[in-house]
């Protein structure tokens, strides 16, 4: 018996050891999977700390706790952190492990997050991460057929999951969705749940708190940290998928909602009988939720008025393919002889009346009506009154409106707290009714759309600390009608820049209603524009101010850190702009004129003239921003009279150009086309630069270290400082290198060819090829040429006085433009031989070459049959390399056009299947996506096309030359 139990105590102990000891066997293991599998199946870098797992700490339950994760973006979300989690933990079930027929966690929890979500302007979101499953499942081996895994699926099949309890605690959430132009932050948020899903009729209890909501959606800021808490407990009856609202209430800073009824999910679609209502009757709670109102003193704010915010739904939402459904709803907001005013403020606002109502008896999106049938207020005695009646609005919205106000702004601040030291002054005044239908405006019937009144802003002014200047609109006078908005009078100051403008503003309603594209033709003018002051304050409003350092003071403009600028897609403007003086960073330029296009994305100017750089210039191109993380450029540009070191010390991409206008005194005219990209801080990306043009010197003086290594290698003075003035050189840039043509330069009497290039790198690589005259050159050279012709006099052969009067010289320059290297080649004299050497075996070939006229004739004769030939030849390869280029060009365009006209059938199509004005409004979204990836891709497909077109003629002048060069040889060697 002792022994008995002596070995039953050994066995216990082994026992205890063994479920201490196995978490700590296998965590290494467990953790090694968990983050294998996590990176293998996630396009995304995800780091574990730790892993920890424990049978202990809950037995007979099984803890596992996963600490410190994140999930950061690759590829072009790189550095970008999509989750960091500090915590999550789970307590599951040991029986329902060993069972595993249904997991059973007892509790579920994550605490401590950060999720950054973000959607680009071209709809690629950070979070859709998971690999596709031949990329998940690439390195995976294939399950052996034999094995047990072969009922897998079935056994997969009957696993099921069951939660009773889970929390989320301490979880921030930022939402930037930059396609759809919607913003939401979520500070703090804190919801927990509980329910025995082990039944089938069960109570399930949930509570939430939130700290800070933020939401902003088109521009426009909807929610402004409103705190929120919710308690929603229901009765879920889940064989008939049936969900009962039991206790619950809805907190949005003040404002408190409570809903009563049942929501069913039998199958797809969602039947429902929901009502809510407003559980306070205060105006004051409904004040709470007004951005900027809800301020640390609203507890002591002085409110009267009643409030009433009820609604319904019943019925059922669908969302089939077939046709959509909404259930019945109505919505009311009335608010009743309301006022406000706020501590310390010395006006209040009165007689607040609100009556808005929206409702639909059920079935299509397109039933829907919405009625503001009053919005009055009076701020400190300033009348707004607004009412808004909207029908059909999704197959021809029916819309009658007015909006009259009088208010007088220095007043509104006695109303509503502003941050301290803003101020406002001015008057504004607006009578605009409209009535009538959309349908009327797109097809041009004006008659059968009402729209009239004025908007009219007369000296108002906004100042503030966190601006370094005043905003100011002196005049503004706005007239409406059915066809257009006539801009009558703009006059505003903002800092030290004044604009005036005057013009029309087409398809107004068509843009709000519909997102139609905002056209618009306009006059501006203004004396001065100090673009750099704009922007610096644009930038300081958003950051924080950052201490500028001497040398980012003393940069080039456009050195200057700055970022992509981008043009939106939904309007069409056309200016003429006039501006006396104009700045922007350190450019000063002035009587700047022409014409500027804003349309698709896109910049286009047309002619435009600039005085600046003591010279002037005219431009015509585009900045198109269709890529915001790359915009292209395309210009064109005629440059008079630029001033060479005052071009250095403003454009860098001019010295990456031409690195000798660093050491350049003068002024240059140029005319040169640049085509290319921008990087992401607007710098230009030189290695996708395509161009070229010619240059014309005026009066310039270069002093640098090549030409003092070529007055070195001469031993003489001639080339620095340089005098190089009406010199015409072309050059063209390519991939990534500038290449100068050759061209003449005569400097201190001696006559040079140059030519080669210069990366953008500073590397160069160039030839001159000079005549120097013999008396110019240094003592040893000439003490060296008067020993040859002693040596070769004593041999026989007299070559008479002296040198020739000028010698050949090939100097090759190349290495780094700050210390480059030269070389020079001492061919000879012009005239007499190409070597002192070689001019006796010239001498003594004087009579034999006399005779041979007659087979150089012949010679002749065959070299230009040799050339004649080659050139016939390369023409040939040339014209038939073009009709290969065109035939590439043209299937391009007709690619292009295909997926044009698929992809417009196939939007259309989507909206004409839409059944009802929700579905419309999607549809029509959705197909704008479409059209636009189309053109996206037609626009590749074409330029594709024409890059390979370009390459095959590209190659065929590359063949061409080479028959030239092919057949020069021969006739060289003849």
């Amino acid at each position: 018996m002792k022994k008995n139990l002596k070995i039953l105590g050994i066995i216990i102990a082994l026992l205890i050891v063994l479920v201490l000891a196995l978490p700590f066997l296998f965590k290494g293991k467990i953790f090694d999977m968990v983050q294998e599998e996590a990176n293998k199946n996630l396009n995304a870098e995800v780091k574990i700390e730790s892993l920890d797992l424990s049978i202990i700490e809950n037995f007979p339950n099984f803890s596992l706790t996963i600490s410190n994760t994140s999930v950061k973006g690759v590829e072009e979300f790189e550095g970008v952190t999509l989750a960091d989690v500090g915590e999550v933990y789970a307590s599951v079930d040991v029986m329902s492990v060993i069972s595993g027929d249904q997991l059973k966690i007892n509790s579920f929890g994550i605490e401590n997050a950060d999720f950054h979500v973000i959607v680009t302007k071209d709809g690629k979101a950070n979070w859709d991460v998971m690999k596709t499953s031949d990329t998940a499942t690439e390195t995976e081996e294939p399950a052996d057929s034999g094995s047990d895994q072969q009922t897998g699926t079935e056994e997969s099949g009957t696993f099921n999951i069951n939660v009773n309890e889970y929390y989320l605690r301490n979880i921030n959430v930022i939402y930037d969705d930059r396609e759809g132009d919607m913003y939401a932050k979520i500070d703090s948020l804190t919801h927990e749940g509980k329910g025995d899903f082990d039944l089938e009729q069960f109570l399930f209890e949930t509570k939430t708190t939130i700290k800070s909501i933020t939401y902003a959606m088109d521009g426009t800021e909807y929610m402004k940290d409103v705190s929120a808490e919710a308690i929603f407990n229901f009765e879920m009856d889940m064989p008939n998928s049936k969900y009962t609202f039991k206790e619950n209430s809805v907190s949005l800073n003040d404002l408190t909602l409570g809903f009563d009824g049942w929501v069913q999910m039998p199958e797809d679609d969602i039947d429902m009988d929901l009502s809510f209502e407003s559980k306070e009757t205060s105006f004051k709670s409904l004040l709470s939720l007004v951005p900027n109102a809800y301020t640390a003193d609203f507890k002591d704010v002085e409110t009267s008025g009643t409030l009433s915010l009820v609604g319904n739904a019943k019925g059922s939402y669908s969302s089939s393919e077939e046709s959509m459904s909404l259930p019945g709803f109505d919505a009311e907001l009335i608010v009743n002889n309301a006022r406000f005013q706020y501590p310390d403020l010395p006006k209040s606002a009165e007689n607040i009346e609100i009556d808005v109502r929206a409702s639909n008896p059920g079935g299509s999106e397109d039933n829907t009506v919405v009625d503001v049938n009053r919005f009055h207020v009076e701020l400190a005695e300033n009348p707004i009154d607004l009412s808004l009646h909207l029908k059909t609005p999704i197959s021809d919205p029916d819309v009658k409106g007015d909006f009259k106000a009088q208010v007088d702004m220095a007043s509104i601040q006695d109303v509503i707290p502003t941050e301290e030291g803003e101020k406002y002054t001015g008057t504004i005044t607006s009578d605009i009714h409209f009535d009538g239908k959309m349908s009327a405006i797109e097809e041009e019937r004006y008659g059968d759309f009402k729209a009239e009144g004025k908007l009219i802003v007369l000296d108002f002014l906004y100042s503030s600390p966190a601006f370094s200047y005043p905003v100011k609109l002196q005049k503004m006078y706005m007239d409406f009608s059915p066809q257009y908005v006539d801009l009558t009078t703009f006059e505003a100051m903002a800092g030290k820049t004044d604009i005036s403008a005057k013009g029309k503003i087409d398809n107004m309603l068509g843009y709000y209603f519909n997102d139609e594209v905002l056209t618009g033709n306009f006059n501006l003018f203004s004396n001065y524009m100090n673009i750099t002051e704009l922007m610096d304050e644009e930038e300081g409003s958003e950051s924080e101010e950052t201490e500028e350092t001497e040398e980012s003071q003393s940069e080039p403009a456009d050195t200057a850190s700055m970022e992509v600028i981008p043009v939106p897609g939904n309007i069409d403007f056309t200016l003429d702009a006039k501006i006396k003086e104009l700045i922007y960073d350190n450019i000063n330029m002035k009587n700047v004129k022409g014409e500027v296009v804003i349309a698709n994305e896109a910049i286009d100017m047309t002619d435009l003239y600039m005085e600046l750089l003591d010279g002037n210039m005219t431009m015509s191109g585009s900045y198109a921003t269709t890529n915001p993380k790359s915009p292209d450029i395309d210009f064109a540009m005629d440059i008079s009279r630029f001033d060479l070191e005052k071009t250095a010390a403003t454009f860098n991409t001019f010295e990456k150009l031409a690195p000798i206008i660093e050491s350049a005194k003068g002024k240059f005219s140029t005319e040169m086309t640049m085509k290319g990209k921008l990087l992401e801080n607007m710098d230009v990306d030189l290695n996708s630069l395509n161009g070229g043009g010619k240059l014309k010197t005026h009066k310039v003086t270069i002093d640098n270290k090549t030409l003092e290594k070529l007055d070195k290698a001469l031993k003489s003075d001639k080339f620095n400082p340089l005098e190089a003035s009406d010199l015409n050189i072309s050059f063209t840039f390519k991939d990534g290198k500038v290449t100068t043509e050759p061209f003449e330069l005569e400097a201190g009497g001696i006559n040079n060819t140059i030519s080669g290039y210069t990366t953008f790198e500073q590397k160069m690589d160039y030839t001159i090829d000079s005549e120097v005259p013999s008396s110019i050159l240094g003592g040893k050279v000439n003490e060296l040429a008067g020993d040859l012709m002693g040596k070769l006099k004593n041999s026989g052969v007299d070559l008479g006085s002296g040198l020739p009067e000028t010698i050949e010289v090939s100097f090759k320059i190349t290495g780094d433009v700050t210390d480059p290297e030269v070389k020079p080649n001492f061919k000879g004299g012009k005239g007499a031989a190409s070597s002192v050497k070689e001019q006796a075996k010239e001498k003594i070939k004087e009579e034999i070459e006399k005779k041979k006229e007659e087979v150089k004739e012949d010679v002749k004769e065959r070299a230009n049959e040799i050339m004649k030939d080659a050139r016939e030849k390369a023409d040939q390869i040339r014209t038939e390399a073009k009709k290969q280029a065109d035939k590439v060009r043209a299937e391009g365009k007709n690619a292009a056009q295909r997926i044009r006209e698929e992809a417009a059938k196939k939007a259309q199509d989507l909206i004409d299947e839409a059944s009802n004005p929700l579905a419309k409004a999607g549809a029509k979204k959705a197909a704008e996506k479409i059209n636009d990836e189309a053109d996206k891709k037609a626009k590749k497909t074409e330029q594709e096309a024409n890059k390979r077109a370009q390459q095959i003629e590209d190659e065929a002048d590359k063949r061409a030359q080479q028959v030239i060069d092919k057949a020069q040889q021969q006739v060289d060697e003849l």
